[in-house]
């Protein structure tokens, strides 16, 4: 009975079981060799005002453990007195960052907008740079040309001053560009003596055009002022023939004196054959036939044309325009008829607005190249008639002679 009363024998908190194996342990209790006293030698007694021996397997104190925090089992047996631990405290283990003395970080800390070290400055100085070199190289093309050089001067002017102030500004370390800089001075410079040679040059051939033409044809007042004179006194001593008092228009002689010029032409002139061609500046005009006593063939023509107050001649011409732009028929020159006494009568004299040519009443346009025949009257006295020439003059170049056809 006492010994049904008693409980079973197990494992005791005192120490490991005889029974079990080595390094094993028993129920409510750790293993002796997690007890820190029992690793004393043996012969020496504890002194409780010293702080136990580490366990094995524990690391040294003063070092934070890392990891999992250990569990200890609590100690039967020893009150381990509150004893300030010795090394480092252990205060929540804080994670310093932990200064790299030595190795500076170079680059860092740089004020926001400033370059780094090392890197080549840009800015408004490389632009002004690229714009002195590339307004050089412009420059240099076109200064070459002589009546456009001046296009090259001025811009080899502009590229070498800002050349200039792109140099300036590289050295103070605003920018780069130096090179392109100093490029476009250079060829700036080179630029602008090119130009003025080749304006100089412009100058120099429109000085010798000017030249020759005023050799060509030169003005004298003297000579001017007695041809004016001449002209003048051959007004005061031409006589007009009188018009028939029959006449209802009451016409008038038309008839006036050649001028000193084409009166000299005339007393020269070798008359063209009928047929013939003339060369002038505009045209090719050709008097192909001349009628003296016109009056009944222009009566015919239209009924609504007046009586002459003299006498009609009608005159066939045909023209050829050679010219680049379109012209009126007849244009460029003027036709006139003159007599043996050179009294010149222009196509005004005649009242008669109907012809019997085709395009004697309407004159069309001309084309380059293209030809047209057309008819000319003149209201001529009778007396004045025989002998007649028709002059054709150039008026777009007044150095070329009058053309005569003498009437047959």
């Amino acid at each position: 009975a006492d010994t049904a009363a008693q409980p079973p024998a197990g494992p005791t908190t005192d120490g490991p079981s005889a029974d079990a194996p080595t390094g094993a342990w028993t129920l409510g209790a750790p293993a002796a060799a997690s007890d820190p006293y029992a690793q004393q030698p043996s012969g020496q007694e504890h002194d409780p005002t010293q702080p136990p021996p580490p366990p094995q397997g524990y690391p040294a104190q003063g070092h934070p453990q890392q990891g999992y925090p250990q569990q200890g089992y609590p100690q039967p047996g020893y009150a381990q007195p509150a004893q300030p631990q010795q090394g480092y405290p252990q205060q929540g283990y804080p994670q310093a960052g932990y200064p790299q003395a030595g190795y500076p970080q170079a680059g860092y800390g740089t004020p926001y907008g400033q370059p780094y070290a090392g890197t080549a400055p840009s800015g408004p100085s490389s632009v002004l740079a690229i714009v002195s070199l590339v307004v050089a190289v412009l420059a240099i093309l076109s200064a070459w040309v002589p009546f456009i050089g001046i296009l090259g001067l001025i811009g080899g002017i502009v590229a070498v001053v800002v050349g200039i102030v792109a140099r300036r500004r590289a050295r103070t370390g605003q920018a780069g560009g130096t090179g392109m800089a100093l490029a476009g001075i250079i060829v700036g410079a080179v630029a602008i003596l090119i130009g003025i040679a080749s304006t100089a040059f412009a100058f120099w051939v429109i000085d010798e055009a000017g030249s020759a033409t005023s050799a060509e044809w030169t003005f004298d007042p003297e000579e001017f002022e007695a041809e004016l004179d001449a002209d003048e006194h051959a007004r005061e001593e031409f006589d007009p023939v009188p018009a028939p008092e029959s006449d209802e228009l009451e016409r008038e002689d038309s008839g006036m004196p050649l001028v000193a010029t084409d009166s000299e032409a005339y007393a020269t002139h070798s008359p063209l054959a009928l047929g013939e061609p003339a060369t002038l500046s505009l045209a090719t005009v050709t008097v192909t036939a001349i009628d003296l006593d016109a009056d009944e063939e222009i009566a015919a023509a239209d009924e609504y044309n007046p009586a002459p107050a003299f006498g009609y001649v009608l005159v066939d011409i045909e023209s050829r325009y050679d010219g680049d732009e379109f012209v009126r028929v007849g244009g460029g020159y003027d036709v006139q008829l003159v007599t043996t006494d050179e009294i010149a009568y222009r196509p005004t004299s005649c009242y008669a607005s109907n012809l019997p040519g085709d395009l004697a009443f309407e004159l069309p346009d001309m084309r380059p190249g293209e030809s047209a025949a057309y008819q000319v009257c003149f209201d001529v006295p009778a007396e004045r008639v025989d002998g007649a020439s028709i002059m054709v003059i150039d008026y777009e170049d007044f150095d070329t002679p009058p053309a005569f056809w003498a009437a047959e």
